[in-house]
C-alpha cells in the first residue's frame, strides 16, 4: 500500500491524539 497523501509522523499525531481523547473519556467517567 502506497499512501503518500499521509506521513508517518502525522499517523503518529492521530494516534496520539485518540489515545489521549481515550484517556479523558476514562478519567471522566471515573470521576
Amino acid at each position: 500500500m502506497h499512501r503518500s497523501s499521509i506521513p508517518s509522523y502525522l499517523k503518529y499525531a492521530i494516534f496520539l491524539f485518540l489515545l489521549g481523547f481515550k484517556v479523558v473519556k476514562q478519567k471522566r467517567t471515573g470521576a
